[in-house]
This record gives C-alpha cells, structure tokens and sequence, in this order.
C-alpha cells in the first residue's frame, strides 16, 4: 500500500497524526474525530486490568471513530529500539488487524438468514441434540439446548442450530448469500482491503462456498477459516440497530489548508 508509513513505525517521532499528513500531503491543522479523554480512560483500564495486547475501536452512529486503541504500543515522545518491540506494536489493530470473531459471527450469519427466508427462518423450530452432521460426514457440536428459533439460538450461541440452518438455507442459496455477506464487507476466499479516509484497512475474510462442508458451515459459526476487521463488525452491529443501514466510518473530522477548511 502507498499509506502503510501511517501504521508502521518509520522515525523517532512517529505519530497518528503524523502518519496521516504523509497521506494527504502539506497541510495546516488536522483534526480527527478521536476523543483524546476517552482514549486515554480506555488504554489505561487495558493497562489497568492486564490487558496488553488487544484492541478498542468505537463508532458512533454517524460513523465518527471515538476511540482507536490498539495494544501493545509505543509512545511517540521517546526513543525506542524497534528490536526491543513486542509484536504486534506497529500495526493498528483497528485498521491492519484480522481476528477470530467466535460467535459474534452468528451475527452476521443472522442478517444472511434472515434476509433469506425472513419469518420462514426467524420461527422455524429445530432441536438441538448436540450435534449435527454435515454432508460431509463431520460434525459440528454443542451443548444439548433442547428446542431452538433463530432469536434464542443465538441467545445461547447454539452452534447445531446454525449448522443446520446454514445448510438448509444458506446452501441452497449460495449466490445470495455470498453476496449478502460482500455487502457486510467479507471477501470471500481473497483477500482484500477496504480504507477509512484512504487509510488502508484489512476487509473480514470468509471461507463460506455453499457447498456444505465443515469448512465452510464453520465459518458462519465464527471459527475455523473466517476472520474480521473491527470496522466490519461495527458496521454491521450499527446496521443491526438501525434499520439495516450503517454510516461509512471517518477518523478525520476537518483538514485545514492554507487557504482554508
């Protein structure tokens, strides 16, 4: 990428800001939409609570980046031996940072489901015995929940629920559904970059084929070959709560030029 001076470590002064002007050239002020406060009471509680490596992102429902705290990192007032740096210190988790989601990617996996079959799907009922087989012949397991519908399924993060929904559904309308989850900013099977305000970001990765195997039945249940970028996933729990619509994220709030705003 052309702007990776903006998340890498390049001199003894390196700073966000700093590493955003080298991206949009000579300019006067910038102001970004971070809330300095906020960021700092976030990074301490981390630092507080043994947490150093890791990372904070929030959104507001405009799209505004509030707070951008990623962990382990560096402060850009002293000088330090790169060789003595944790992994992970020079990436912005936030932007470059690829994880995986567990069940928060029953989320997603809802939306696809329910955008599908919409009431045909939320109400259908299913039995969980703590496995389900797959046409494959693996299984994917869990506990034993008893009867399920997609609200309480997910409630309880019934794994044999979404198995089997995935398959009869989702399967059965590949193409739809691969494309349901472009829209949520997955690629699928490549990968591929997205940006805020033109600095580049890692996009949420999926294996999902429609094809019925462990692998791909997996990846909508959170593991295996699926990982997300933290401006996904907060795209699409804003969506969630607002009417299936979400703002395009933004950390800069104003640049001023010389000759002005």
């Amino acid at each position: 990428s052309n702007y990776q001076d903006v998340l890498l470590f390049n001199t003894d002064e390196y700073s966000y800001l700093k590493g955003i002007k080298s991206v949009y050239g000579k300019t006067g002020d910038i102001e970004l939409t971070l809330d300095h406060e906020l960021n700092s009471k976030v990074y301490s509680y981390m630092k507080e609570n043994g947490v150093y490596n890791g990372n904070v992102l929030l959104l507001d429902d405009s799209g505004r980046t509030i707070v951008s705290v990623s962990l382990p990192s560096i402060s850009p007032t002293k000088h330090i031996d790169i060789k003595e740096l944790e992994n992970g210190t020079l990436i912005n988790k936030n932007l470059n940072g690829l994880y995986f989601p567990g069940s928060t990617m029953k989320i997603p996996t809802s939306v696809v489901l329910a955008s599908l079959e919409g009431e045909n799907v939320i109400n259908e009922k299913y039995n969980c015995d703590g496995i389900e087989i797959l046409a494959d012949g693996s299984g994917i397991t869990c506990k034993e929940h008893g009867e399920k519908q997609l609200y309480s399924a997910l409630g309880s993060s019934c794994n044999t629920y979404f198995a089997n929904t995935v398959t009869n559904y989702m399967n059965n309308n590949k193409e739809k559904s691969m494309e349901e989850f472009k829209n949520m900013g997955f690629s699928l099977n490549n990968i591929e970059y997205d940006n805020v305000d033109r600095l580049t970001r890692n996009k949420s990765f999926s294996t999902f084929n429609g094809r019925g195997n462990f692998k791909s039945v997996w990846s909508c249940i959170g593991e295996y070959s699926v990982k997300v970028n933290s401006y996904d996933m907060c795209n699409i729990v804003s969506a969630v709560f607002n009417d299936g619509t979400c703002s395009e994220p933004y950390i800069i709030e104003r640049i001023k030029y010389k000759m002005g705003i």
